[in-house]
């Protein structure tokens, strides 16, 4: 009978935790999930779930991902991007309550979410139409499971979060038993199957990146332009001191952030290259802040509140900063060439687009637009390159006289098609163009 009392005198000292980390937690990411518009990845889920099942699984046969997020969203329902988006949602804020209700990891846990809510990865894709969330929730999950020392029990939600995303694969590694990871590894079996066989091909624009630490893992980073508003370098400097110096007194939960990112390290360097900037944070970003909320409860009062202030108020500033940014972005180049092609090209003209304006046609028209070439329209998330003898054929094959074309600049079918018909520009932005075909040439 004396519990009941204690109980509840616990649960009204946390109340208003709770609400401090919960309220910013989440109008944060509202507030991205708002005023960010969709972006070609998530235009990319929206087409791949509104196709049946098994045309779904094929689809992801040619691209570069595994299955368990598109699955969620088919089964329920969420096919468009904002509904996919509010899922995403769900499965932040659901990392967020499965941390503060790990009593086990003490007052750090408040610190930990509230940390999670200003760390500009975990908010900038806790609400992508995209896998991210749901991957870290189970990673999430996993961690706390290790924490109460239920290690199967954290080998199967490490296996969802490979399901979810390959990120996921990475934490196999800091499962405490063995027979743990083994089993990951063997439920995970169809899963390492499907990304043999999706091709290298998917994710060869990644060559071209190189991975900085010191630019994308504090609370500042230098952002790619298209994600969020690279912060200035005396801010990411200032941001990856603190951060190292809120970690440096407890290295506990050290483990769950360094062996994934030192495995993706190597991945890269000796297998397929890993996609770093912000996205795989946003998934490293629970046991990174917990890391650090943890290290902060062995400082002194003064110099915890100081740091995780600091900490706090900078991520704020780059959120706030971020979102504002977003506001008042106007659409992509190629979702306006898209709807203009869309709005002005009559009718019973056809309309061929190639590379990733394909994609972003085909979710504005569907049916209407064609793929050139047509294998871009068996997976319209990643560019198809094709010799240009077989472009050559292709475009000898199309059965029109006349038609729009829609594509970049810069898209090597252009000139292809220029070489079969007489070409006239209808409109040309900094990225994109569209361009009638008649003829074909004498």
């Amino acid at each position: 009978m004396s519990q009941a009392p204690a109980s509840t005198d616990e649960r009204s000292r946390d109340l208003p935790w709770l609400v401090a980390v919960l309220v910013p937690f989440v109008v944060v990411r509202i507030a991205i999930l708002i005023v960010r518009d969709p972006f070609f990845d998530e235009i990319f889920t929206t087409w791949l779930v509104g196709r049946p099942f098994g045309a779904m699984f094929e689809a992801l046969r040619h691209d570069s991902g595994p299955p368990l997020y598109y699955v969620l969203l088919k089964a329920i329902g969420a096919t468009s991007v904002t509904a996919a988006r509010l899922v995403s949602l769900a499965c932040s804020c659901a990392s967020a309550l499965i941390l503060l209700s790990a009593k086990r990891l003490g007052r750090a846990r408040f610190l930990a979410v509230l940390l999670l809510a200003f760390y500009v990865p975990a908010a900038l894709h806790g609400v992508d139409a995209r896998a991210y969330a749901l991957c870290a929730m189970f990673v999430t999950a996993g961690i706390v499971a290790i924490v109460y020392e239920r290690a199967f029990l954290a080998a199967l939600a490490f296996v969802l979060a490979a399901y979810s995303h390959y990120y996921g694969v990475l934490f196999f590694a800091t499962l405490p038993r063995a027979r743990a990871a083994a089993l990951a590894i063997v439920l995970f079996i169809p899963g390492l199957l499907l990304a043999w066989r999706q091709p290298g091909q998917a994710m060869g624009w990644l060559s071209n990146f190189t991975f900085n630490p010191l630019e994308t893992l504090s609370m500042a980073g230098d952002y790619p332009e298209s994600l969020f508003r690279p912060a200035v370098w005396p801010l990411i400097a200032l941001s990856l001191v603190l951060l190292i110096a809120a970690a440096a007194r407890d290295w506990r939960f050290a483990r769950f952030a360094l062996i994934p990112l030192a495995l993706s390290v190597l991945f890269g360097v000796f297998g397929r290259p890993v996609y770093f900037p912000v996205r795989f944070e946003s998934v490293i970003a629970v046991p990174l802040m917990l890391w650090t909320a943890q290290s902060l409860e062995r400082w002194s009062p003064r110099a915890r509140v100081i740091l995780a202030s600091a900490l706090c108020l900078i991520g704020a500033y780059i959120c706030i900063a971020g979102i504002a940014d977003h506001a008042q972005r106007p659409a992509s180049d190629r979702r306006r060439i898209a709807v203009t092609a869309r709005d002005r090209v009559p009718a019973s003209t056809p309309i061929v687009a190639s590379g990733s304006v394909y994609l972003e046609a085909a979710s504005v028209m569907g049916d209407r637009v064609v793929a050139f070439p047509a294998e871009q329209a068996e997976h319209p998330g990643w560019r198809a390159m094709r010799p240009a003898a077989e472009l050559r054929a292709e475009a000898r094959a199309l059965p029109y006289t006349r038609f729009v074309w829609i594509g970049e600049r810069a898209a090597p079918e252009r000139p292809i098609l220029c070489e079969r018909f007489t070409c006239r520009t209808l409109l040309v932005s900094e990225w994109a163009m569209m361009i009638e075909m008649a003829g074909p040439r004498s």
